[in-house]
């Protein structure tokens, strides 16, 4: 081992030190006046800093209590009072307008009924996507997760009717909200069932989806001369998928025939043409009209995009 290397090994074993020491601190039990401390400074900022944007704030008082005092359920759970963990969801309850102080909602999350689950999942039936995402980044805040957190996280899924592979997706959506990333969706999975069409609103912005649509190409459909009364170009579609299709890299978006009527120097031409996908994604043709060389008639044309799977289509 080299001097650098043993520099290095010395460098984590003081990190992993630290880190015993910080875990130790935290489940050392508080007095009555730290208690009071820890739960009034989380109030406090939480209530300046509120975390807003999320459609579940405009949800009845219902579906909100349900929302913050289930994932209140999950901090307990773990067994510690996690400052980081707390201090999120606090900050969601206020930016859902909740009045609650911290110590209410942990208390409430303490309370929280888990055995019925029937009324937890038809009260949160539109907010689903949004919970599991909430769940997986409160579990992230803090540098270990318990078993028994995971496995809770894990059986709502299921119970929701989460299959493994739509879990991985929300999985991917709490990193991105986490490291602020939102390139990282650009990873995930083929979907081999679920459409995520206009999923994930609230994490997902519009100009990063408007960033993710790739123009493939353009199919001229009906193009005028300037002097006559017959098309430039003519094209036939001969196959072409839908809108909203899943495509993988290399499927057949559209095959037409373009038919170039050619001029006085150029003869005519009929040729196939073929347009493939280059990546994985969602088909989307959007037809177009636009002013042509012919002044009272307009061109035709039919742009050929890949979407993202949490565009809408």
């Amino acid at each position: 081992m080299t001097l650098t290397d043993l520099q290095t090994e010395l460098r984590s074993i003081e990190d992993h030190i630290a880190r015993l020491h910080l875990e130790i601190e935290k489940m050392k039990p508080r007095t009555s006046n730290q208690r009071k401390t820890f739960y009034t400074e989380i109030t406090e900022k939480a209530r300046r800093w509120p975390f807003y944007g999320l459609s579940v704030s405009e949800a009845p008082d219902v579906a909100k209590h349900q929302f913050v005092y289930s994932l209140a359920y999950l901090i307990v759970t773990d067994g510690q009072e996690s400052y980081e963990r707390l201090l999120y969801l606090c900050r969601l309850a206020a930016g859902c307008g909740m009045d609650d102080t911290a110590q209410e909602i942990y208390q409430r999350g303490a309370e929280f009924d888990i055995e019925a689950l029937d009324k937890f999942c038809e009260d949160l039936r539109n907010y689903q996507d949004s919970w599991l995402v909430e769940a997986f980044v409160i579990a992230n805040l803090e540098d270990t997760i318990s078993e028994q957190m995971l496995s809770l996280i894990a059986g709502l899924a299921e119970i929701m009717g989460y299959s493994g592979e739509e879990l991985s997706v929300v999985g991917l959506v709490a990193k991105s909200r986490l490291t602020g990333n939102l390139d990282l969706l650009e990873n995930i999975p083929y979907p081999e069932a679920r459409c995520w069409s206009g999923a994930f609103a609230d994490y997902i912005s519009k100009e990063w989806l408007a960033s993710q649509r790739k123009l493939i190409g353009t199919v001229n459909l009906l193009e005028w001369k300037e002097f006559s009364t017959t098309p430039q170009i003519m094209s036939t579609i001969q196959e072409c998928m839908k809108t909203g299709k899943f495509v993988k890299c290399g499927m057949v978006l559209v095959a037409y025939e373009m038919q170039n009527n050619g001029d006085f120097f150029h003869p005519s031409t009929t040729t196939m043409e073929i347009m493939k996908a280059p990546c994985n994604g969602v088909a989307l043709f959007m037809e177009r009209q636009q002013d042509g060389k012919r002044p009272e008639e307009q061109d035709k044309f039919l742009d050929v995009y890949i979407v993202s799977y949490f565009d809408e289509y």
